[in-house]
């Protein structure tokens, strides 16, 4: 293969994780918009539970570690492979697709 084929295969890869990492920080702001509105509805109910703020903390954060505890002693379950338009295209059968990723040295087993 020549340098520009590399240059493009290298640059596909890249653009790819930058769209992935993306992703990931699209999730994480998305998680953290949540926490804070849990912790809103928490302090909202406070005065319902009349408990004091200690106690509350010192309650959310056992059932966080028997959460976690439970977590970790579950069976371990692989993760799904991610769909990309390269993997539907090599499980569909296509053999046009098929010929270019066995040229291009991308070949699905």
């Amino acid at each position: 293969m020549n340098e520009r084929g590399h240059d493009n295969s290298y640059r596909a890869a890249f653009h790819a994780a930058n769209e992935e990492l993306n992703e990931l920080y699209r999730e994480v702001e998305m998680l953290r918009m949540r926490k804070d509105r849990v912790e809103k509805v928490l302090d909202a109910l406070k005065p319902l539970l009349d408990l004091p703020a200690q106690n509350l903390s010192k309650e959310l954060a056992s059932e966080s570690v028997q959460h976690n505890a439970e977590y970790a002693a579950a069976p371990a379950q692989a993760a799904p492979a991610p769909s990309t338009p390269r993997n539907e295209a090599a499980n569909s059968g296509d053999p046009f697709q098929k010929r270019i990723d066995s040229i291009l040295g991308l070949a699905v087993a």
